[in-house]
């Protein structure tokens, strides 16, 4: 069967997938896929305003899977709904006719035309996404409309590809029963796999060394963007809140930049017996001498839509300890690890857990943990799903009582 993936952008995470899935499907014969990409932005450069300044992912994301740019840029890609449009969507999917098209998001007026363009034309609909239904506080009211809204748009999907524990459960609380899941679990590249244990170390202390920390200290790491959502400064307001003999056994290192730099920067200088250091932004094939040179990755998210935090991810992979807060989707999937302490976000809750019991890694089992969320286990839960669907059919995409007002949609999307 023929599988049309649809996409947005370029992403670092999902491009490796595409890639295994693509040798998957040839080393086992049973299908092709075909990825459509709105724009290529992320791969020229563009101003990310979480980072705070122009990025471009140093990864050849089009090479090793068949890909496509469509070029559906209105305006500045990104920047909204329309910034990016469905021209062409309808005559390509009633030209090419594929077995089923999968959508990884509904942020932009190019996913909608997908969606509207394959259910019109009966071409089954998949979905990949990351939605769950604890990333936001809402109020009753936005809850039930909101769930209502799902439930219209899930009605003709056929199949969703689940990438963990939340995200299962909202589609199953919105009607995608689990008869219609297939395990496609959210993962990264293993940038650790091929270091020796003596790379490891040698890097580990040549980063330290680059930045001051004692070899008994331990460094908590804060990976990302530095805003407001991911609550990056609550590390330092945990350390502040520890007399000085508590404190001073541990060394901080941000890397990443954003919004709030300048005023960690500023928290940072004034916290005594902590060294705190700053590695600004680094791309993709640049982190994993940062992972390794620190003992426990803190993710301390507010509950402003992290709904997932694949830097938990990376710090497992490197064998590092995580503390992440609850409201981190990820954390349902990993908190069975006893690398794993899952905490309320808040500065108290985190000055409990590093005077209580730390994280601590678990070496080899950790690895073999981490199979459940990789590439491949990734990859082939697509698989699974295509080779489900060789040989039924194209069928015709489920229509409900709102399929007539919809499709009046489409037309201008051709």
């Amino acid at each position: 069967m023929r599988l049309f993936i649809f996409e947005s952008h370029p992403v670092q995470y999902h491009a490796p997938v595409y890639r295994e899935l693509h040798r998957l499907c040839q080393e086992r014969g049973r299908g092709c896929i075909q990825v459509f990409y709105a724009t290529d932005v992320t791969l020229r450069g563009h101003f990310d305003a979480g980072f705070g300044g122009q990025v471009a992912w140093d990864e050849p994301l089009l090479q090793g899977y068949p890909a496509r740019v469509l070029n559906s840029e209105v305006g500045v890609p990104l920047r909204g709904f329309n910034s990016l449009g469905g021209k062409g969507i309808y005559r390509l999917l009633k030209q090419e006719r594929p077995d089923a098209v999968m959508l990884t998001g509904l942020a932009y007026r190019f996913d909608w035309s997908v969606y509207l363009a394959a259910w019109q034309l009966g071409v089954p609909l998949w979905i990949r996404t990351e939605t769950q239904d604890e990333a936001f506080a809402r109020g009753w009211m936005k809850s039930r409309v909101r769930g209502l809204f799902y439930r219209l748009v899930y009605a003709p999907i056929r199949k969703a590809l689940v990438i963990g524990k939340l995200n299962a459960a909202h589609y199953e609380k919105h009607g995608l029963h689990s008869s219609r899941h297939f395990k496609s679990p959210y993962c990264v590249v293993d940038r650790f796999d091929t270091i020796s244990s003596a790379q490891a170390g040698q890097c580990r202390q040549r980063i330290r060394r680059e930045f001051g920390f004692g070899e008994r200290a331990t460094v908590l790491l804060f990976c990302g963007k530095l805003q407001f959502k991911k609550h990056p400064e609550v590390l330092l307001d945990a350390l502040s809140a520890m007399p000085l003999e508590e404190r001073n056994r541990y060394g901080v290192l941000y890397v990443g930049s954003g919004e709030l730099e300048a005023t960690i920067r500023l928290k940072a200088r004034s916290l005594a017996g902590v060294k705190v250091c700053f590695a600004g932004f680094k791309n993709q094939t640049e982190l994993a001498p940062y992972y390794l040179a620190s003992d426990i990755l803190v993710l301390p998210s507010r509950k402003m839509g992290e709904t997932w935090g694949l830097v938990v991810n990376e710090a497992l992979l490197a064998g590092c300890g995580v503390i992440v807060s609850r409201h981190a989707g990820c954390h349902a999937d990993f908190e069975v690890l006893p690398s794993v302490r899952v905490f309320d976000g808040s500065c108290d809750a985190l000055v409990r857990v590093l005077r209580g019991q730390p994280p601590v890694a678990i070496g080899a089992r950790q690895k073999e943990f981490m199979r459940n969320y990789s590439i491949h286990a990734a990859a082939d839960g697509i698989a699974r799903a295509m080779a489900s669907t060789a040989g039924s059919g194209r069928g015709e995409a489920m229509r409900t009582g709102l399929a007539d007002e919809m499709s009046s949609l489409v037309p201008a999307n051709r």
